[in-house]
């Protein structure tokens, strides 16, 4: 830190010496302008240019000196570092102040960080963040991406072999009922339900006893059968003309068709 300092105040001695020179070179050619007989106009013409041009030199250099000056990096002094250090120590206690505002965190932001590079990849679970700090600092961090909100609300594999395993012998509510009281929730947190149950199966292609128990063929096939549309048949159901019924609330319905009350419901409708 001390050589730079030294370095640049050298630096900033050749320059103030060099404006000098100028200066000087210029109140000279002044001088000898003036004291030169008006009589001898050659003399007095030379002396002249040479004075403006001296001019003009000095103030070349004073624009490349303030040019210089300008670009020059601040270094603070023991004082300005002080100050420096103590806002820096008290910016904790600025941003969890309950009076700082978004728009004033924000600001300390902008005033402490130059820029932020985000290094990710797709399907990766992993990902990096480079921070470059105003002083000239970096720091890296490296981070793990939230789950996906799909992936977050998944049952876990434990959960749907234990669904797996007690539908060859349960029907929903039962599973839902079994999950419950042996203290299983969902990934929110929340009961097991008929519906939550009925899902699972359907997501993770988990035949329940509809599948293995039905007694009775389905509406569509029962349409097929009968050469009428689905409508017909659910009217048909409700109208007490076709024999139906669901082993539980919400299951699909079990038609009893067969040879012998399979032309009477024909001749219901034809």
């Amino acid at each position: 830190m001390h050589s730079i300092c030294d370095a640049d105040k050298m630096s900033d001695r050749q320059w103030l010496l060099a404006v000098e020179r100028a200066q000087y070179e210029a109140d000279r050619a002044e001088k000898q302008f003036m004291l030169a007989d008006p009589e001898n106009r050659l003399v007095v013409r030379s002396l002249e240019t040479n004075w403006n041009q001296k001019l003009k030199e000095l103030e070349k250099i004073k624009q490349d000196y303030t040019v210089y000056h300008s670009k020059k990096p601040w270094v603070p002094s023991k004082e300005e570092e002080r100050d420096i250090l103590d806002l820096a120590r008290k910016i904790p206690e600025v941003w969890n102040a309950p009076s700082s505002t978004s728009k004033e965190k924000k600001r300390i932001i902008r005033i402490l960080i130059e820029d932020i590079t985000v290094l990710s990849e797709k399907r990766h679970p992993d990902f990096s963040i480079g921070i470059r700090f105003r002083s000239g600092k970096h720091e890296y961090l490296s981070l793990k991406k939230p789950l996906p909100c799909a992936d977050s609300r998944r049952h876990t594999k434990d959960t749907v072999a234990l669904i797996r395993e007690l539908a060859s012998y349960m029907d929903d509510y039962e599973i839902a009922d079994h999950l419950n009281q042996n203290g299983l929730t969902t990934p929110e947190g929340k009961s097991f339900t008929y519906a939550g149950v009925r899902w699972i199966r359907y997501k993770h292609d988990i035949s329940g006893p509809y599948q293995r128990n039905r007694q009775g063929i389905s509406v569509a096939e029962a349409a097929k059968l009968l050469g009428i549309s689905t409508g017909k048949v659910y009217y048909g159901i409700s109208a007490g003309k076709i024999p139906a019924r669901k082993q539980h609330p919400g299951w699909p319905w079990e038609i009893s068709i067969d040879h012998t009350n399979l032309e009477s419901i024909k001749a219901l409708y034809t």
